[in-house]
């Protein structure tokens, strides 16, 4: 994700571009949500950007993390998404699914992000990141395609600037034929993520045929790296269960 990128969808008091909101702006809990920031760009020259506490409805979950979920009619395009944020001492999980139409009559270029950035800085640890995508053709004949854009991934995920995943690297096609026809694919990645980075984020640039549906669903994890001192419990507790199921 590039600086400039990562500095507008950070920006207070983005402007929202569409026809009409069909979720209501709401919360099942009086406390403040997380801070997830969204934007979206396509090729005919509308866009999306805001966060998603503003723009669609939050919910705090029984686990303790909180679910985003909204729909939005653009001028070419209909979005909805269901992002979950979970994040504790122990790891800190961006899970975002979002479903897109091009209603446009020609195949159009979309751009997404979605970015969360905590109150306190993320710990560093193990990233580990899974996509999964898909294209469904809307029509009675032909075929749907879901492409990347510009020699660039299809999908990215990171934690700050130091850290990155790529999946679906350019050149990449999926298709889908016949009337209603589906294709799906899977891909996943791991890195590290350094300590102190200020935010989480996904980033989706694709090529969507005309009156297509695609679906982007990508996770990204960062677990702590255990110190010396729990490396070394950790290799107790294995011998002690090692021991004890050899005296059965």
């Amino acid at each position: 994700m590039s600086r400039r990128r990562h500095d507008q969808i950070c920006k207070h008091g983005v402007g929202i571009a569409v026809v009409a909101i069909l979720t209501a702006t709401g919360s099942l809990d009086a406390g403040m949500p997380p801070q997830v920031a969204f934007s979206l760009s396509a090729s005919d020259g509308s866009s999306l950007a805001g966060n998603l506490s503003d723009i669609g409805a939050w919910a705090e979950l029984d686990d303790g993390s909180t679910s985003f979920t909204g729909s939005m009619f653009g001028s070419s395009w209909h979005l909805s998404w269901t992002t979950v944020v979970n994040h504790t001492a122990e790891l800190l999980r961006l899970d975002t699914m979002l479903s897109i139409t091009n209603t446009s009559d020609t195949a159009q270029r979309f751009d997404l992000t979605t970015l969360y950035s905590p109150i306190d800085d993320t710990a560093g640890g193990l990233l580990d990141v899974a996509s999964s995508i898909s294209v469904m053709n809307l029509a009675l004949n032909g075929t749907a395609s879901l492409s990347t854009a510009d020699e660039v991934s299809l999908v990215r995920a990171g934690v700050g600037d130091s850290a990155a995943i790529a999946l679906y690297e350019p050149l990449f096609e999926l298709i889908a034929a016949g009337p209603y026809g589906v294709n799906t694919t899977t891909q996943a990645g791991s890195g590290s993520a350094a300590a102190g980075s200020s935010a989480t984020w996904h980033d989706s640039s694709f090529l969507l045929s005309s009156g297509d549906l695609a679906t982007i669903h990508t996770t990204s994890t960062v677990t702590p790296i255990p110190g010396p001192g729990g490396v070394a419990l950790l290799v107790v507790a294995a011998l002690g269960a090692r021991r004890r199921s050899h005296r059965r």
